[in-house]
């Protein structure tokens, strides 16, 4: 049997993570945005959210001179995410998996070039 970890939207607010809507309301209100990306954030709110308005201004409006509206919602979008790596380290985040069994059945199918870098903790034995 093989074992997959499937991850979606809500998986970092087990750690105190914010959800989409959180980070929404935090871009909504940074300093860094100029009322253009904000407008783009409000129109694709209900449809892909802050990545689809970031790819709006990637695609039709390439221009990263300091000021643009692409970078200043890069430049808002950094502050969410550093705002939530923080808090990561204050809580003292620690993600931990148990070991697949013995068979090695989850990394069976990976290649060596795919498999992760990182190794699962040994199996605690009971005392």
């Amino acid at each position: 049997m093989s074992y997959i970890l499937l991850v979606g939207a809500g998986f970092s607010h087990n750690w105190g993570g914010w959800l989409a809507s959180e980070a929404f309301e935090y871009l909504l209100g940074s300093e860094e945005l100029d009322d253009f990306g904000r407008g783009l954030l409000w129109q694709h709110k209900d449809a892909g959210g802050f990545e689809e308005a970031l790819s709006v201004l990637q695609y039709n409006f390439p221009d990263t001179a300091e000021g643009s509206s692409l970078n200043r919602i890069e430049a808002a979008i950094r502050e969410v995410f550093d705002a939530m790596n923080r808090g990561f380290f204050r809580t003292g985040f620690e993600l931990e998996f148990m070991r697949p069994p013995e068979t090695g059945a989850a990394n069976a199918s990976l290649s060596d070039r795919a498999r992760p870098s990182w190794r699962a903790p040994p199996r605690r034995r009971a005392a």
